[in-house]
């Protein structure tokens, strides 16, 4: 049991610095190539933080854990709306970007909405799989489009996150940009592996359902990446990549992650997850919606509200 909390512990602990190093790179890359702060929010970002779901999933997957596979991906998508973002502005109000009410957040809802009705048979099949990654292609041609369209300035902003030395050549921080990401991809493979193997150790032990370990300590472990990008993205004024991260993190999670995932390996859908925990989470991305229509941030009491809605939720699952 020792062995199973430490390599859980350890597993969080390779995903995290794993992540850390791979958005790292993957932000430099992205503002070298010229793209703009709410692109790189709701694209690199977003899919750099949302590889340790990825690694996860498939990884549970392939050693068929299905139930910590998709639950992964709906309680990573739940805790970055209803905890995250709540955390995010309980530090600092976030402003609420105009391409967020516009672009953001319909696209996220409508993934959210698909997630639902794909899992009304209780399985995610190959071929919706292909649909949702297809999905992603799209989404991610259309964001392209619309950024060559507006053709915004390159914001400069975020790359003081970046923390290299302003004397290296744009050589040079290609080199150590692509290296960061080199060895962040790693660490989330590697974390990953240690946080599965203690994962199902532990519920098998005390009892626990796959399934709640996968919504709760999984999916908050894997979500690491998504608190700390938006956290310090909000403390120092980027909203845009504050919300947009979280936005296009559930984005990816659903197409990009389940979409793999049920493509290697058919995902069964948990009598539960159809019932309850899909519904939660698409709860969750239209608690958002009297948010937008009637402010132009997501306030501190507005925070207070999403976390009571998760307290309950975890109370109902917890006894469930």
């Amino acid at each position: 049991m020792l062995t199973a909390v430490l390599e859980l512990l350890a597993g969080f602990a390779i995903l995290t610095v794993g992540g850390h190093f791979l958005v790292r790179g993957a932000v430099t890359i992205a503002f070298l190539s010229g793209l703009s702060t709410a692109v790189v929010g709701l694209t690199v970002v977003a899919f750099g933080t949302s590889l340790p779901e990825l690694a996860v999933s498939v990884n549970a997957a392939a050693a068929g854990s299905t139930d910590i596979a998709y639950a992964n991906v709906v309680g990573s998508s739940i805790f970055n709306l209803a905890v995250i973002l709540a955390i995010t502005a309980l530090i600092r109000p976030v402003v609420i970007p105009k391409e967020t009410r516009s672009y953001d957040y319909p696209t996220m809802l409508a993934v959210l909405a698909a997630c639902l009705f794909l899992g009304r048979d209780r399985l995610i099949s190959r071929p919706e799989g292909a649909a949702l990654l297809v999905g992603l292609v799209a989404f991610l041609a259309l964001t392209y489009l619309r950024t060559r369209t507006n053709a915004p300035a390159p914001a400069k902003g975020p790359e003081r996150n970046i923390n290299l030395p302003p004397r290296d050549s744009p050589a040079r921080r290609w080199w150590v940009s692509l290296g960061l990401v080199a060895v962040g991809i790693l660490g989330l493979w590697g974390g990953s592996e240690f946080m599965v193997r203690g994962a199902v150790t532990i519920a098998e032990s005390w009892g626990i359902s796959q399934r709640v370990i996968g919504l709760t300590i999984i999916a908050m472990g894997t979500s690491l990446p998504e608190l700390t990008t938006s956290v310090m993205a909000a403390r120092q004024g980027e909203d845009e990549i504050a919300l947009s991260n979280l936005m296009g993190s559930n984005i990816f999670n659903i197409l990009g992650v389940l979409g793999t995932t049920s493509l290697l390996f058919p995902v069964p859908v948990h009598p539960s997850a159809a019932t309850l925990d899909n519904w939660v989470m698409l709860a969750s991305g239209a608690a958002l919606l009297p948010i937008l229509l009637t402010s132009n941030k997501v306030n501190r009491w507005h925070a207070t509200l999403l976390l009571a809605g998760f307290a309950v939720y975890f109370v109902v699952l917890m006894r469930g």
